[in-house]
């Protein structure tokens, strides 16, 4: 297969599985912005790893990972991101900081160590406006 036509399969691809507006996170995680910017190596990892996400994505039918996943979102939405926004959900969740993946790439540990770090973030914010609060106080 040419190189034009991966980027035609890739584009398709993120197409089918909806994540369209996800594409330039995706892209972004390889430090580019167009797919003309990536190597065939590159695409071809692109590629399987859609078509892997995809497979998932039709044959998560785990409850336990669901659960965990709606655990996960509840911790996020307290944390100030509006889970009605996959956008702002995809954007948080690709932040190497956080965890580097899309919410539906992860096993069920690792939605337990998200939840985990989750917890963490929610604890930070709200001991970071308790402090705001008491300084205003104060002065």
């Amino acid at each position: 297969m040419e190189l034009k036509q991966k980027r035609r399969r890739f584009n398709a691809l993120l197409a089918a599985g909806q994540m369209m507006d996800a594409k330039e996170h995706i892209l972004s995680g390889y430090g580019v912005s167009s797919t003309l910017d990536l190597t065939e190596p590159e695409l071809d990892g692109l590629i399987s790893r859609v078509e892997k996400l995809l497979a998932q994505k039709k044959d998560d039918t785990d409850k336990a990972i669901r659960e965990w996943r709606h655990k996960c979102l509840r911790k996020m939405n307290e944390c100030g991101i509006n889970t009605n926004d996959w956008n702002a959900v995809n954007a948080f969740m690709l932040n190497k900081r956080i965890c580097g993946k899309h919410l539906y790439e992860l096993d069920l540990k690792e939605l337990q160590v998200l939840h985990r770090k989750l917890h963490n973030v929610r604890d930070n914010i709200i001991a970071k406006r308790q402090e705001e609060l008491l300084k205003a106080m104060s002065n």
